[in-house]
């Protein structure tokens, strides 16, 4: 179901998705109130609803929560790169939104987000038997987080180790859960590697530190990295690390097709940390953080991936787990305990 108050965007936009022949458009809508109208005798149901953010009577995010709280049906938000589009977004993708995707100004517009359009189609209707969190899968043995000795950099004020989160599909909302329930006392440093448009990573780590007890930044090349602060890798950007603890931002070639990517951070991080990194690889789409993952382990790190039980996106941490570099395989609500213990 296509959702746009446009008739001239929504009609191009339907074009373009009907010359794909696995793609068939089965319902559209002007609004969100004629969204759910619709959706409330639509059979079967779509699988798959791409709606506007911007829309009179019922905008696309009141519309995402009814979506949500009444049809397992992963939505794909198309939102204006503004200001106030960009807050709406993030708001979005924490309410349960798949993905959001810049809106293109004009039909010519639209074949410049084709591709990345029809990649996020692909892994939203592959994922729709996960949308719902469950709380009740079944853990294997886990392996002890033996705890580390303390170093010289705590007392020069630098971190004592790092953990570097990676997500990508699903995760803003992963993220929001888990980083609340980081311990506040710290003498570690988080770097959080969410692939995300760059126009939305400021809004996003706006609203993560107004539920964290630990501060939250958004990385500034040539600053110093210091414990008990989560980083937030700012979109279009590869975070890396210098010998000096200062972050290094770059605009090299994407890697795994994503920048940030997770992979380059984790390489750095082992770098500057050696066996004092741990590396957690929440939901997502495709194989980044496969690579970083591997050398923190073989530098005596240790690896946490979320469960396939609670991944929207079971695509990233499979890749992890499947290579034999997790110590542990957890449901997001228990996946905080061994980062807890490896910080303390």
């Amino acid at each position: 179901m296509v959702v746009d108050d446009s008739i001239f965007f929504r009609t191009s936009l339907i074009k373009m998705l009907e010359k794909e022949s696995n793609i068939k458009v089965v319902a559209e809508a002007g609004d969100g109130e004629d969204a759910l109208r619709r959706l409330s005798y639509l059979q079967p149901a779509p699988d798959l609803i791409i709606m506007d953010v911007f829309m009179p009577r019922k905008d696309g995010l009141a519309t995402l929560e009814e979506i949500s709280a009444k049809y397992p049906i992963p939505v794909i938000m198309l939102s204006t790169t503004t200001t106030e589009g960009s807050a709406i977004s993030v708001s979005a993708l924490l309410r349960g939104a798949f993905d959001v995707l810049a809106k293109p100004h004009a039909e010519t517009g639209l074949l410049g987000i084709r591709t990345e359009l029809l990649s996020k189609i692909k892994a939203a209707t592959l994922s729709q038997g996960l949308l719902r969190l469950s709380n009740s899968a079944s853990l294997g043995p886990e392996r002890t987080i033996a705890p580390l000795s303390r170093t010289r950099e705590l007392e020069a004020g630098r971190p004592d180790r790092l953990v570097v989160i990676g997500a990508s599909t699903g995760g803003p909302r992963a993220l929001y859960e888990l980083l609340p329930k980081l311990q506040a006392a710290t003498s570690t440093a988080f770097i959080v590697v969410q692939h995300m448009p760059a126009h939305l990573t400021t809004d996003f780590t706006r609203r993560l530190g107004s539920v964290t007890r630990l501060p939250v930044m958004e990385a500034v090349d040539h600053e110093l990295l210091e414990r008990g602060i989560i980083y937030i890798a700012p979109g279009d950007f590869h975070l890396n690390f210098t010998p000096d603890y200062l972050f290094s931002l770059n605009k090299a070639p994407k890697l795994n097709g994503v920048r940030p990517s997770l992979d380059v951070t984790m390489l750095s991080a082992v770098n500057l940390y050696g066996r004092r990194v741990m590396g957690v690889v929440l939901t997502g789409m495709g194989k980044d953080g496969l690579l970083g993952s591997g050398m923190i382990k073989r530098s005596g790190g240790h690896v946490l991936v979320e469960h396939e039980s609670t991944c929207v996106v079971y695509g990233m941490p499979k890749e992890v787990f499947d290579a034999g570099y997790a110590d542990g395989a957890y449901p997001l609500p228990q996946l905080v305990d061994p980062i807890n213990r490896f910080t303390r």
